[in-house]
């Protein structure tokens, strides 16, 4: 049996810009009966790039511009590195799916028609999830072979010394655990402890055969809220639909993104989707037009009926991936479901239907979840939709779908509050606002919040043109010069999924949020701080947040889609990517902007209030009454309640019962 153990080192992790610099192999047989590895050669190869290597990749793995500068581009080694892929029956590494991209993307620069797809190839880091003791995640090279050895490896972070550290743990491995079976075509060989069962199964999960999932670690981790567990029992004995719902912080993204990354580590890979472009990216999925392909135009389900049956029409059809993603997804998710109108509904459940082949139940007979909070904000009405639907649907709700309305399915709300848990005043007022019970003690107690706050707190508006128009207009009150900050742009990446501007301007001295979470740092998606510092040549910043004085990158969201490959398994690609600094001007956001944050101080102003549910959200960000300052005043037409709402509820209370 051929194997070829490689590595690279690159000059960051985006296999879109970032470029490979080193690359390191072993090429050998290994003989699965007597257990020996006979070594064929080595294959070390520095690569000139051009433009520069980022200082913080240096300082990673010693590499600098200097020290390439006497090697050839990559078009002269490249031909050599697929070919010892190509001969080899395995390719090995540690987190070996990333060289593998780094060496893809060389390779489509270079105009090179290679299928990596059929590389069969196997994951040290992967195998060894759960085989060290106390460590959950997966292992660092250095981790596993500290534990595999007793001792650490010298020259990590060399592309060499890692590739010998990687064939090293893969033969300890085998022979510590005697699971190797060469008979198998498996791409992923996955090693267990030795007191965990003996019996061989394969890595892929027949759909046919076994739907449910192991939900026992999320039990564990989410053992004091009641509801999620009951949520949990649900999801893995995959029988019902669920609407997971639950008040502003009461958890609901981090518990589906668990089932999501859960499912996934289990092999199973659910078909995850937003109503909007930033709830999608928030949860690693698609929107739920592009998935489905419904573009932008308002369309009937029962006209979609006619299109799909259609073999001469070219809209609304799914292609083949995608009705194999369908079929052997355990689950499909929908986030932010209130943002969903009646028709999209009715549409997505025609196409299931259709395509999975199941005519007799909704949805295809796939299990859904649909995760949101009606008290939040409601899809767009358009005039389009006014013309088209107001004499067949009672509301644009989504729960005025004809589907939705027949749909059987289990409400699940999630109780704890995580937001306001200090908060007992503002917490009951929020629970007040959402009945349409808020008193004029509540509305008093409200508009009362009109202290001068320590730090002239982000505002939170109706309106995004007034929102532009603050955080502009406080940016030129600045001294100092103006910097502008262009971003990149790959691929499929909508302007509805960006977080943050194309273009920033900033100056030092200007108050920013940050849109993305970093706990090592301490940072989280809604931090609060000051400019400090800019480097427009190094494109870094620093901003001090409370005493800690934090250093900025860009930083790259990608949009991913999963996919089957022609060996059946499942792979999640890049279709395209991002890259801005991940912050914006702090003086003034959007109510719709601000859903999913925590917000320690804020002030809001709804004078301008113009649909259900922005009053709620507004509020809801906020962790304490006393970190709010209301601007103007909140009347009690600014809380109106949709009636439809209460209709929907009507119908929950008596599906609990």
């Amino acid at each position: 049996m051929k194997l070829f153990f490689f590595d690279t080192e690159t000059t960051g992790i985006n296999p879109y810009f970032d470029r490979i610099i080193q690359f390191g192999g072993i090429f050998g047989e290994y003989d699965p009966e007597n257990g020996t590895f006979t070594q064929r050669f080595e294959l070390n190869q520095y690569i000139n790039i051009p433009g520069n290597i980022p200082p913080e990749a240096s300082r990673v793995h010693g590499i600098y511009k200097q020290d390439l500068e006497s090697y050839g581009m990559m078009e002269n080694y490249i031909m050599g590195f697929l070919g010892c892929l190509q001969e080899a029956d395995f390719v090995i590494g540690h987190n070996v799916d990333f060289d593998k991209n780094m060496l893809k993307a060389e390779a489509k620069r270079l105009n090179i028609n290679f299928n990596f797809d059929q590389v069969r190839r196997i994951d040290t880091m992967k195998s060894a999830t759960d085989l060290i003791p106390g460590k959950k995640k997966r292992p660092k090279l250095q981790e596993l072979y500290t534990f595999l050895f007793g001792k650490p490896f010298e020259g990590a972070h060399d592309a060499m010394a890692d590739i010998r550290a990687t064939k090293d743990c893969f033969l300890q491995l085998i022979r510590a655990t005697n699971l190797l079976d060469h008979t198998l075509g498996i791409t992923e060989i996955k090693l267990k402890k030795q007191n965990e069962t003996q019996n061989q199964t394969s890595d892929f999960i027949d759909p046919e055969e076994e739907n449910g999932l192991d939900l026992s670690k999320l039990k564990t981790k989410w053992s004091d809220n009641e509801v999620a567990l009951k949520f949990l029992d649900l999801v893995e004995k995959g029988e019902e639909n669920i609407f997971l719902t639950g008040k502003a912080g009461s958890g609901k993204s981090t518990l589906i993104k668990d089932i999501i990354s859960e499912a996934k580590s289990q092999g199973r890979f659910p078909v995850v989707l937003g109503s909007t472009g930033i709830s999608a990216l928030n949860i690693g999925g698609q929107t739920v037009h592009s998935f489905f392909a419904l573009g932008v135009e308002q369309i009937y389900f029962k006209d979609l009926v006619y299109f799909v049956q259609d073999s001469e029409n070219k809209k609304f059809k799914l292609n083949k991936e995608k009705i194999k993603l369908l079929k052997q997804a355990p689950f499909v998710i929908i986030d932010e479901i209130s943002m969903l109108s009646s028709n999209i509904i009715d549409c997505i459940n025609v196409l299931m239907t259709f395509y999975l082949r199941v005519n007799k139940a909704s949805f295809g007979n796939k299990q859904m979840i649909f995760v949101g909070d009606v008290f939040q904000l409601p899809p767009v009405k358009t005039n389009d939709w006014i013309q088209k639907f107001k004499d067949i649907y009672q509301s644009e709700r989504f729960f005025d779908s004809f589907t939705f309305k027949k749909l059987k399915f289990q409400p699940i709300q999630l109780l704890k509050n995580y937001r306001q848990k200090e908060d007992k005043i503002l917490t009951e007022i929020l629970d007040r606002i959402r009945l349409k019970q808020t008193t004029h003690s509540d509305l008093q107690l409200l508009n009362n919040q009109r202290k001068e706050l320590n730090s002239d707190p982000i505002l939170l508006s109706t309106h995004r043109n007034k929102v532009d128009m603050i955080n502009m207009q406080k940016l030129e009150e600045l001294p100092g010069k103006r910097f502008e900050f262009e971003s990149n742009t790959w691929g499929n990446f909508s302007n509805a999924m960006k977080i943050v501007d194309d273009t920033l301007i900033l100056k030092e001295g200007a108050k920013v949020m940050l849109t993305t979470n970093d706990p090592k740092a301490r940072r989280v998606n809604g931090s609060i701080g000051t400019l400090i510092a800019i480097d427009p040549k190094k494109e870094t910043l620093e901003i001090q947040i409370g005493s800690q004085i934090h250093k900025i990158a860009k930083f790259t969201r990608e949009n991913t889609q999963t996919r089957i490959l022609e060996d059946g398994t499942i792979e999640e690609d890049t279709i395209g990517y991002f890259r801005q600094f991940p912050l914006q001007l702090a003086y003034a956001i959007t109510i719709h902007k601000s859903q999913g944050l925590t917000l320690d101080q804020c002030q809001i102003d709804l004078s301008d209030t113009f649909v259900g549910g922005q009053a709620y959200t507004a509020l809801s960000r906020v962790s304490s009454i006393k970190g709010l300052q209301i601007k103007g005043e909140i009347k009690p037409e600014h809380l109106f309640f949709d009636q439809n709402i209460g209709r929907f509820l009507e119908k929950l209370k008596r599906i609990e019962e």
